[in-house]
């Protein structure tokens, strides 16, 4: 099998503006669909826009917030686009014009220093997972997942991500912690939920709609090489939803230990995404 390559700045900015203008065509539904919900509040808390742009001086990944909405030109950008979304009449028409208008400078601006940044996750202690310190006497960690191992996918060997929680697990439970948990979109998504003991599938909490800005949401958008997945975003203009809703749940150590050395000795049942 060949090696998956690794992308080229010029498919960096093509993800930047694919990312941009399917958050844009969120947007304009999303409004329709709750009116009670201001503009600002859609644009700044249920999508990135802002890591995207040049206006961002910080990185456009692995961050604590969604950035810096007091900027002078983000506010004179963000009250336009509200403006143009209020007249359009479909979500392709405001995409469309809000990108040429006020997005595809200030996006393609950025592009250069993005793909410099690289993935963002040298924090990652455990291979493409990293976890949460526990405050004291907190016996239950939250974890969080990338892909160290682009362009290659975290799914193609099988013992991969079972290696990642091993070496999470004796971390955590060095700390004092007993159970894991995290949200994220792939608690919807099948090659991930067989790494888990029935208990964590049982306390998966309901498949609602909700969206936020980060990767635990929009996570589904990228693919392996770090290009944009055209084949979710097609999913998600033709349904109007994420395809995979972000989820989260929780387990005891012990249980997903034995279950991954048990998914390891069986191996994985091989069915298509």
């Amino acid at each position: 099998m060949t090696e998956p390559r690794p992308k080229t700045l010029a498919e960096h900015g093509d993800f930047l503006r694919e990312m941009v203008k399917l958050q844009l065509w969120f947007i304009w539904r999303w409004r329709r669909l709750h009116p009670e919900e201001p503009f600002q509040t859609v644009i700044r808390t249920r999508v990135d826009i802002f890591r995207k742009t040049a206006l961002n001086k910080g990185p456009s990944k692995n961050t604590a917030t969604a950035g810096d909405f007091t900027l002078p030109e983000w506010l004179a950008l963000e009250a336009r686009a509200e403006q143009l979304c209020a007249a359009a009449a479909t979500a392709e028409a405001f995409e469309n014009l809000a990108w040429e208008e006020l997005f595809r400078s200030v996006v393609e601006a950025r592009v250069e220093r993005d793909f410099a940044e690289g993935d963002g996750l040298d924090n990652y202690q455990c291979g493409s997972l990293r976890y949460s310190v526990p405050k004291p006497g907190k016996t239950r960690v939250s974890f969080h997942i990338g892909n160290r191992i682009s362009p290659r996918s975290i799914f193609a060997d099988p013992a991969y991500l079972p290696g990642c929680f091993f070496e999470l697990m004796e971390a955590v439970e060095r700390l004092g912690a007993t159970e894991l948990c995290t949200g994220t979109w792939l608690n919807s998504f099948h090659k991930w939920l067989a790494l888990f003991p029935p208990e964590w599938q049982a306390r998966l909490t309901p498949c609602a709609q909700e969206v936020g800005w980060s990767q635990g949401h929009w996570g589904q958008f990228v693919n392996a090489r770090g290009t944009f997945n055209a084949r979710h975003g097609a999913l998600m203009r033709q349904t109007g939803r994420l395809p995979f809703p972000n989820q989260a749940s929780w387990c005891e150590i012990p249980r997903l230990r034995a279950h991954l050395y048990d998914f390891l000795k069986r191996g994985p049942v091989v069915r298509d995404s």
